[in-house]
């Protein structure tokens, strides 16, 4: 079942959570690199079904939730165990591969470190490197007998970790670190909410001052001018908050924090403000001609007006 049929193919595998904040998607990528392989997804969540929809023509099988000896079967038929989330505190699923003696490659974030000797026990990747994570499973795939070293050492080491020793890591070191990521995340949603507000008020304003613009109010024309400039470090920088795992939101629309509302009032605002912008623009360039009339004019008025002044002194 976990390899549709194809039992001699390398099976890579995740078990766990199907959520946004795991970082399932870069998985595909992954096996995309590693020929031959197939993958199996073992578990439910909110994000199944886009997960399906994301890895359709994949070589990839969703189990759903599986539990007892089953779960037991599906670790043991595994050749690898890749675990790309950031946000784990523990990573009891990456114990449970280990014991089951598979090799864990697993991101370098939260508690999953403490538990993987990179290069003895498993391998460690950045969160997000898919090329470093590809490299570390096909290094796997492709030297069986590093493959089953590295098995029976990740076993040996998940045997260290009796019930004592995992609840004493959890309580000392991966509450302070999950109360770390809470506030991150706080922040990082904080900022972005912010940030799109001001985008928004800034597309708004922007675009109002364009008309005054149009019809050659200068004050209006540099307002709007240093205006076009900050949306467009705005745009930058909220690109990048949405990237982060920290921002994303787990139900999306029906999420409490969710800046859904914010980003379509921008996407509305945005056509508007480009075309005010531009016709701004054909603006300058029409008045700029006579612009240059109307200065050189007033330049000789005030040439002619100097030498009567100065007689009239006389």
């Amino acid at each position: 079942m976990l390899t549709d049929g194809h039992p001699e193919a390398p099976l890579l595998m995740y078990v766990g959570r199907l959520g946004v904040e795991k970082r399932l998607r870069d998985l595909k990528e992954v096996l995309a690199r590693a020929p031959n392989a197939r993958l199996a997804i073992v578990g439910k969540g909110p994000d199944m079904e886009p997960l399906k929809e994301h890895f359709a023509g994949t070589p990839t099988v969703f189990t759903g939730l599986v539990t007892g000896e089953d779960l037991s079967r599906a670790f043991a038929a595994a050749d690898v165990f890749v675990m790309p989330s950031d946000s784990e505190t523990l990573g009891f699923v990456v114990l449970e591969a280990m014991a089951s003696g598979v090799p864990v490659v697993g991101c370098n974030a939260g508690g999953i470190p403490s538990i993987i000797d990179d290069g003895e026990t498993g391998y460690l990747f950045e969160a997000g490197d898919v090329a470093q994570a590809s490299e570390q499973v096909n290094k796997l795939l492709d030297d069986r007998k590093l493959l089953h070293t590295m098995s029976a050492d990740a076993r040996a080491e998940a045997e260290r970790w009796g019930w004592e020793a995992a609840t004493t890591k959890l309580r000392e070191e991966q509450y302070l670190q999950a109360a770390r990521n809470h506030k991150e995340r706080q922040k990082d949603r904080r900022t972005l909410r912010q940030k799109l507000t001001r985008y928004r008020n800034s597309l708004i304003k922007g675009f109002l001052l364009d008309g005054f613009a149009f019809f050659g109010d200068r004050k209006a024309e540099e307002i709007t001018e240093a205006l076009e400039a900050e949306e467009l470090q705005l745009y930058d920088d909220i690109e990048r908050l949405e990237k982060k795992p920290t921002t994303q939101q787990p139900f999306g629309w029906l999420s409490r924090e969710s800046t859904a509302s914010l980003r379509v009032v921008a996407i509305c605002l945005l056509p508007w403000r480009v075309i005010s912008v531009l016709l701004r623009k054909i603006s300058q360039l029409v008045r700029k001609p006579f612009d240059s009339i109307r200065d050189s004019i007033v330049d000789n008025e005030d040439d002619g007006l100097n030498p009567a002044l100065e007689s009239g002194s006389g």
